[in-house]
């Protein structure tokens, strides 16, 4: 895979690290929870602030506060961003949203045969209750795996180095083909939320892997148990049990792993705003 130059991944880094500050500063005036995940989690832990490789950022909200937060930003909150979901634009493939720097355009390159708005991004992931009995949590994540990822095929189909995964999506676009893009979004969000008004104990991100549940924690952990973390100049916020949600998607979190297993998204920076163009690359 073709990698960052230095130069480019810490222009990158410095723009983000602006969107989150912005991002952090509506969520708290707004009182929306939101949490530090994935390798923004990791980041903040082992090396406060970025993974010096790393060139994204990753938060969860629970349902009710990620639909608030997509309604505050599509009200024009802040004139300098906009959000993109599956609802609000058609060429846009993911299960959850993206908080995007308006009139910002970068390249991925694993994506670039997509026909996707792509501009500078934090993803936004949702958290839906999620049932205990271990059968029903096997249905509903095998339900949200396929339908999402039809979805995330219809725009964005890459050829995986395992060829077991890209029979899988082969099999998924083919029992699929005759279904809508409008029927298989509300399918996936009738089946991700369909235990929200129930109380479970338990929430989820119910379509990123077909592992499942990768990140699954208590709504305790959620509602009672979060803590600070220094990212870069900013507090983030965290979940205390992180070291368990962690462990459960990535293993040995703390150790640096070897240069060849290092994952970006190997974004070139191709326009910023106006009011940024003198930072431009």
């Amino acid at each position: 895979m073709k990698k960052y130059d230095e130069t480019t991944l810490k222009k990158l880094q410095e723009i983000e690290l602006e969107m989150l500050h912005d991002f952090v500063k509506i969520c708290e005036k707004n009182d929306i929870q939101y949490f530090g995940i994935g390798g923004t989690a990791i980041g903040a832990l082992r090396h406060k602030g970025f993974i010096p490789w790393d060139d994204d950022m990753d938060v969860h909200m629970l349902r009710a506060d990620y639909e608030r937060f997509i309604e505050l930003i599509e009200s024009n909150i802040d004139s300098r961003f906009k959000i993109v979901n599956l609802n609000n634009t058609k060429n846009y493939y993911h299960c959850h949203a993206k908080f995007l720097l308006k009139d910002s355009q970068v390249v991925q390159y694993e994506h670039k045969n997509s026909d996707e708005a792509q501009e500078l991004f934090i993803d936004v992931f949702p958290y839906d209750n999620a049932p205990t009995n271990k059968f029903l949590q096997i249905t509903q994540k095998w339900k949200c795996y396929v339908l999402g990822k039809a979805i995330f095929l219809r725009g964005n189909f890459i050829k995986e180095k395992n060829i077991q995964n890209t029979i899988l999506d082969y099999l998924i676009l083919k029992l699929t083909k005759n279904i809508t893009r409008d029927e298989l979004i509300n399918r996936v969000e009738k089946e991700s939320q369909k235990y929200n008004g129930t109380e479970t104990g338990l929430v989820a991100y119910m379509t990123g892997s077909k592992k499942g549940y990768e990140h699954t924690l208590s709504q305790k952990d959620l509602h009672e148990d979060t803590i600070y973390m220094n990212f870069e100049n900013i507090r983030l916020l965290c979940v205390r049990n992180y070291d368990y949600l962690l462990r459960l998607q990535f293993g040995d979190y703390m150790v640096i792993p070897p240069v060849e297993n290092r994952g970006d998204h190997n974004m070139k920076l191709i326009k910023l705003p106006k009011y940024l163009e003198d930072s431009e690359i």
